[in-house]
């Protein structure tokens, strides 16, 4: 799937995912035009996702990915995209993006995350999965907030080639540990 050049402002979902649910678990959630699970904004299964130009601004989700939740899906790229308050309003992680379950986010480049906010980890990202060859390039993180650990980004332990190459991390807030960048390390 390729989302490009869209706009996700002010959406909520009771669970996860307040603008987009991915889940590689279980297939043909879109039937006829209508999601299977309404509490979800947007919710596909598919092998590779893409966001290109696309603005996520003000949408909350209370467990976890306050614009986007991926969930065993492989290769997503997002490119040239805006991250903008975006909020967990539960006790969980990810303010904008939530990765879980064997998600996979391979690359994250030239985006901005601006006050994305967590109560527990990752004020912008979290990842509950290893991740392996993700690459972060280009981004701007901007006044994200966790609760615990890592204001901007959280990554789980045994994730391996994780790179960050020319980012700016700006005035991101951990109430813990790690107030730009959080590695566990089990």
């Amino acid at each position: 799937i390729i989302i490009s050049d869209c706009i996700f402002l002010n959406n909520s979902a009771t669970a996860w995912g307040g603008a987009f649910y991915s889940s590689g678990t279980q297939p043909n959630m879109i039937e006829n035009g209508a999601s299977q699970h309404p509490e979800y904004d947007v919710e596909y299964s598919f092998q590779e996702i893409y966001f290109i130009n696309t603005v996520f601004a003000g949408n909350i989700a209370p467990n976890g990915g306050g614009a986007l939740y991926i969930r065993g899906s492989q290769d997503v790229v997002v490119t040239n995209s805006e991250f903008i308050h975006n909020v967990v309003n539960g006790n969980f992680d990810g303010g904008a993006i939530y990765v879980y379950d064997g998600g996979s986010v391979s690359e994250i480049t030239n985006c901005s995350f601006e006050r994305n906010v967590a109560p527990h980890d990752g004020g912008a990202f979290y990842s509950a999965t290893v991740l392996t060859n993700t690459l972060f390039k280009g981004s701007n993180f901007t006044s994200n907030s966790a609760g615990n650990n890592g204001g901007a980004v959280y990554v789980v332990a045994g994730s391996t080639g994780v790179t960050f190459e020319d980012c700016k991390f700006n005035t991101n807030n951990a109430q813990v540990n790690g107030g730009a960048i959080y590695v566990d390390e089990g």
